[in-house]
């Protein structure tokens, strides 16, 4: 979303209320350009992965104030300010000023707010509507998140590259047989599965 400047300075920036297709789902069309170079975008946002970024970009801030002031000398070539640059947790947070000293990037924190919670869809298919799109995309979002999980557990399953298509049908069965097992043990339990 951050890496397409079309998206990062029109689509996001659209002005125009979000349709509320269900408590944690909200979706707004943008259509950038006229006749056949026409680009639909679909934006989305969810309110609850909203906050959950936010509490999460104040820890990861909290922390590096912390180790930040741990340190006397903040020169970007010590060994442990070069760590921090490295560090997918920490580096889009940190940037080094002009006197080659490490420091937190407020502009970053700010940047990283405005994508809080929202994801874009592109689609060419006009009969496809602003809630279809959305909450399609969002159970595909589920299925991979399932499928992950099943990864991270015993099994063992190690990242996949499929070129033969009983493979790919294989993997795709094998993606809705893990949201089928989380909806099962969700409806048993009566609880969400976080």
């Amino acid at each position: 979303m951050c890496s397409v400047k079309e998206i990062k300075e029109i689509v996001l920036s659209a002005k125009g209320r979000y349709k509320v297709i269900s408590e944690n789902l909200h979706a707004k069309e943008v259509i950038v350009g006229d006749g056949e170079r026409r680009r639909r975008y679909i934006l989305c946002y969810n309110p609850s992965e909203a906050q959950k970024q936010s509490k999460h970009r104040e820890i990861v801030v909290e922390e590096l104030k912390e180790m930040l002031m741990k340190h006397a000398c903040h020169k970007a070539t010590q060994q442990w300010a070069i760590e921090l640059k490295a560090s997918g947790r920490y580096k889009r947070y940190l940037t080094v000023d002009a006197q080659d000293c490490i420091k937190i990037d407020n502009d970053a924190i700010k940047n990283a707010a405005v994508y809080g919670g929202k994801w874009v869809i592109t689609t060419n298919d006009d009969t496809i509507s602003v809630e279809d799109a959305a909450c399609g995309y969002k159970s595909l979002m589920v299925i991979e998140s399932c499928f992950r999980t099943l990864k991270r557990t015993q099994i063992k399953i190690e990242p996949m590259h499929h070129w033969l298509n009983n493979r790919i049908v294989a993997h795709v069965k094998i993606c809705v047989l893990a949201l089928l097992i989380e909806r099962t043990i969700e409806l048993n339990c009566e609880q969400s599965w976080g």
